[in-house]
């Protein structure tokens, strides 16, 4: 990676604790114990906790987002330990490119690299910039209002615009809203604790 990106990098996230052929091993391992009908994988509340200041998962998984076909239970590992980029299809295009590129380069949040980018007028290597300009729309409302928790705003600010688009989107999710056979909801996730919160409005 250039030298002129480093410091855009979050440095203070470990690198995974193995190699990466210890994380095949560790997931192919899991597998059979899916397969056995045995999983054992757990996320004890004080691990969570942790996850508030960071994440160094073992392994990323590009796949399905069919409801069938979830790595963490697949591979029996427990939350932290695979960065999943699911879409229909199992295709990789620029979005699921950047989200990878930002899970091996360990960018902080791709929010946070939004912010970069309207705060710093930063231009992002490869394919991040797909995966952020996006997000940009949202964080600079959210950057407008001043707030005290500039992160937590534009979190919830991008979170508010996706559930708008998401209810606006014709020809087949709008007809559904508008007949209340649809409900389009947002919500944030606590990751120190697991708690979701419904966001209304």
């Amino acid at each position: 990676m250039p030298n002129r990106w480093r410091k855009y990098f979050a440095a203070d996230i470990p690198n995974s604790p193995v190699s990466p052929r210890e994380a095949l091993g560790i997931l192919m391992e899991g597998n059979q114990r899916f397969v056995a009908g045995c999983p054992r994988a757990t996320t004890p509340m004080e691990r969570r906790a942790q996850f508030a200041l960071g994440q160094s998962p073992i392994a990323s998984v590009l796949c399905c987002a069919d409801s069938r076909v979830a790595p963490e239970i697949l591979f029996d590992q427990p939350l932290g330990e695979i960065f999943s980029v699911r879409v229909a299809g199992n295709f990789l295009h620029d979005d699921g490119l950047a989200s990878l590129e930002y899970a091996v380069a360990k960018l902080g949040t791709p929010l946070k690299a939004a912010m970069l980018e309207v705060r710093e007028r930063v231009a992002l290597p490869g394919k991040l910039p797909a995966l952020v300009d996006s997000l940009v729309p949202a964080v600079e409302h959210a950057l407008k209002q001043n707030p005290k928790d500039p992160l937590t705003a534009c979190i919830r600010a991008n979170v508010a615009f996706e559930v708008r688009d998401i209810a606006a989107a014709q020809p087949v999710i709008a007809p559904m809203v508008e007949e209340g056979r649809v409900m389009v909801l947002g919500g944030m996730v606590d990751v120190a604790t697991g708690t979701v919160t419904p966001l209304e409005g």
